[in-house]
């Protein structure tokens, strides 16, 4: 079989698109597969360790002395036995998470530190790996982000730990996973037919969602945080060995205009899923590519792409900032760390699915829109009403903007298919992600140092954010596409 292989304009050729070409080797094969799989092992290594935070600082069950001088369950708040220095102890082994070993219970500054740190190591580290994820490939930064995290993750196994060591370690590890934030939608969105892209996006924010499960079932067997820390290892091995199965995806090297890796890239998939490789193809270059070669500048010197990376900025930010608040702030909304973790992924995992569907039914937008002003003013009634000491509602409050939120936030994932090529799609998203960590840090910040007075204002917030995203959305200020019909501006009556 001989290389001939052409690759031609849109408007002059009458060749096939990538996507056809996609469908000819294999469609969604055994190539795909091992992709969905190695994503799914991304994501949840970048999950598994963050939504672990909370469980790692949470304080357990207090035991005080009573007045025979016996252990039993204590009946004072944390403030009454902080400010008045009463004996204590917890209800769980000494390395059962951070707040145990290093005995947190009053040190409100390091649970603070310890909340929002994470997300200050993400602020580099979306830009950094976003930005050479779009110039050197997805896989490249997988590896790099695998092999920061096992030498991070070794390091707090083995060497004698102070506080400040964990802080900077979770620095750390926030830094390195974001590696694994995005690389992986892109590495399957960029290697399957366009028709798979909702199903596919859907299933992975599941997925992303379940780990907080795993979590939740870590923290009620009470475990040692050390082995939280060996199991998500074990994930990165097995992430790592799939990979050298993959090559970088064909969607992603025709936007950089590597021609050769195509033809190589192509005629992989098709040798894996056991398809015929037409050498006389021809490739039909997308109008979104057709500027200059291969280079990210179009992200900010054309107006189209501009105008989309500010609104999804907007957009990212707010719901990244409820949706880590809700994380962080779930321990403080009545019931068990554990259990409220488990209603909390519940109510997500059904908000990703039914903004899958909502998709096909409306327009992005109307998903986007709708499912962050409904996250907005429900956690902003949820919190007002934890103040009022109503834990119930409030807590029902929260699963329903959980629920909106990830509507919103599953649909802007999805969305990243259509509103950008592959030669910019990581760096347009992670830099929307590193400007939205800036707001989580603050929002987990204020948690971890109960400022309720200051995240009532946060809330507040993104309530007004998601009705002027609305707004902007619904009249098409910002948001305008022309790279498919189901992303273009409508109204509720149709028209465009």
């Amino acid at each position: 079989m001989n290389n001939q292989f052409t690759i031609q304009s849109a408007e002059d050729s009458e060749g096939i698109s990538s996507n056809e070409a996609l469908k000819r080797v294999g469609g969604f094969g055994r190539y795909q597969y091992v992709s969905m799989v190695v994503s799914i092992l991304g994501l949840l290594c970048d999950s598994l360790y963050l939504f672990s935070i909370p469980f790692f600082t949470v304080s357990p069950a207090l035991l005080c002395k009573n007045s025979s001088g016996f252990y039993e369950s204590c009946p004072y708040t944390r403030e009454y036995i902080c400010a008045n220095r009463i004996h204590y102890k917890y209800d769980a082994p000494e390395d059962y998470n951070f707040a145990t070993e290093f005995d947190l219970l009053c040190k409100t500054s390091a649970n603070a530190w310890l909340s929002s740190i994470i997300f200050i190591g993400c602020v580099p580290g979306f830009i950094i790996f976003g930005f050479l994820g779009d110039i050197v490939g997805r896989i490249s930064m997988i590896w790099i982000s695998i092999a920061l995290n096992v030498l991070i993750m070794i390091s707090m196994l083995l060497l004698p730990l102070s506080l400040n060591m964990i802080i900077a370690a979770t620095c750390l590890i926030g830094f390195s996973t974001t590696g694994l934030a995005f690389s992986p939608f892109s590495l399957i969105f960029e290697a399957i037919p366009d028709n798979y892209v909702v199903i596919v996006g859907a299933i992975l924010n599941v997925i992303f969602a379940s780990s907080q499960l795993i979590v939740a079932f870590l923290s009620f067997c009470r475990f040692s945080w050390r082995l939280d820390c060996l199991i998500i290892m074990a994930v990165f091995f097995l992430l790592l060995g799939l990979t050298f199965i993959l090559k970088e995806p064909p969607k992603y090297e025709l936007s950089k205009k590597r021609l050769d890796k195509v033809i190589e890239s192509f005629k992989y998939i098709a040798r894996i899923n056991k398809a015929e490789w037409n050498p006389d193809w021809e490739i039909e270059m997308p109008k979104s590519i057709e500027g200059e070669e291969g280079k990210l500048t179009e992200l900010f010197t054309s107006s189209l792409y501009l105008r989309r990376h500010i609104l999804n900025v907007i957009i990212i930010t707010a719901c990244g900032m409820i949706y880590y608040g809700i994380i962080m702030n779930s321990p403080n909304v009545g019931n068990s760390p554990a259990l409220n973790a488990t209603f909390n992924a519940i109510a997500e995992i059904i908000g990703y699915v039914v903004g899958g569907f909502l998709i096909k039914q409306f327009s992005y937008f109307a998903c986007i829109a709708g499912g962050i002003t409904l996250a907005g003013i429900t956690l902003l009634l949820s919190d007002l009403f934890t103040t009022a000491g109503l834990s119930t509602l409030a807590g029902l409050l929260m699963y329903i903007g959980r629920f909106g939120n990830s509507i919103s936030y599953g649909t802007v994932i999805i969305g990243s298919d259509v509103l950008f090529p592959p030669k910019m799609r990581n760096t347009a998203y992670s830099t929307g992600f590193g400007i939205a960590a800036i707001g989580e840090a603050c929002v987990t910040h204020m948690i971890g140092s109960r400022y309720t007075t200051m995240v009532d204002v946060c809330y507040f917030v993104m309530a007004v954010l998601g009705l002027i995203s609305t707004f902007l959305l619904y009249n098409c200020l910002l948001y305008t596409s022309d790279a498919a019909d189901d992303m273009q501006c409508v109204d509720l009556g149709g028209r465009r």
